[in-house]
């Protein structure tokens, strides 16, 4: 698990060769999403990334990759006329005891980045995770891409996140995202993002949360719609401190037998950054 929850890897790169990493690292498929988000990760409430605030029972926890993968080989290929490849596999096992049976994991997964036009970046990121304790067997997908106008920054991502249990579908989540980023002086930037999506998962009375293959990540299952949007700005004070707030909603509305059921998150926060 590395040092902490926090990313620990060693490796080696060549300009011709490419790079490869092993160790706890970002998932390919969470760096792909990365590059369709307006708030860049912020992890506030009202992106489609966000954990919803908390990751207990019955959040308004959408969020459709996973962050890190645990003893993880990446292999990042070299950049061909603005295309780069990532490749990922992973295995974990641990047990609370000797005595005590291993929880395992298995993932992979990879991404694709074009970076060959001016201003635009496109990418695609696909994950696998199967977990030998509780049968789960989950995929993730993320399509993102922003383009530079100069006056503005446009962003868009769109994801699909799968989980299937004992041959249950428990959760089937398609969203979509878009947003922008304006610098309006030349210390002064805003960002605006919404996202709406669905999931068809396992029809149930209420929305529960569940946990996946990632620990301590608890998702919102069941069959819901659900929204959200999300509002910022910075403000450099200097080359390398930079004041934010960030402000955002969610929510989710039951569908079918949870019908009537309603999950919401909201959310604000300020502070100061600051690059040493």
């Amino acid at each position: 698990g590395g040092f902490g929850k926090r990313l620990s890897f060693i490796g080696i790169s060549d300009n011709n060769l490419g790079g490869l990493r092993a160790g706890r690292q970002f998932q390919s498929v969470y760096v792909a999403l990365t590059a369709g988000l307006a708030g860049q990760a912020n992890n506030m409430a009202g992106s489609v990334y966000s954990a919803g605030m908390t990751a207990a029972p019955n959040s308004a926890n959408v969020r459709p990759v996973s962050v890190f993968m645990d003893n993880a080989i990446t292999y990042t290929s070299p950049n061909f006329a603005g295309l780069q490849l990532q490749l990922q596999t992973g295995d974990t096992s641990s047990s609370a005891s000797d005595a005590a049976a291993a929880v395992a994991t298995s993932e992979s997964g990879g991404s694709l980045t074009y970076t060959g036009v001016k201003n635009l970046t496109v990418a695609y990121g696909y994950a696998t995770q199967a977990a030998t304790a509780t049968s789960a067997k989950t995929t993730q997908q993320a399509l993102a891409a922003n383009y530079n106008f100069g006056v503005a920054q446009a962003f868009a991502n769109a994801t699909k996140a799968k989980t299937q249990v004992v041959g249950v579908i428990t959760r089937d989540q398609t969203a979509y995202e878009i947003g922008v980023r304006v610098p309006v002086t030349p210390v002064i930037g805003v960002w605006a993002s919404g996202f709406t999506g669905t999931n068809n998962g396992t029809n149930q009375a209420t929305i529960t949360a569940a946990t996946t293959t990632e620990a301590a990540s608890a998702v919102a299952v069941g069959r819901f719609d659900m929204q959200g949007m999300q509002l910022g700005a910075t403000y450099a004070m200097s080359k390398r401190t930079t004041a934010y707030a960030i402000f955002g909603q969610q929510s989710l509305k039951g569908k079918d037998l949870a019908s009537g059921a309603k999950i919401a998150a909201e959310g604000y926060a300020v502070g100061v950054r600051h690059t040493f």
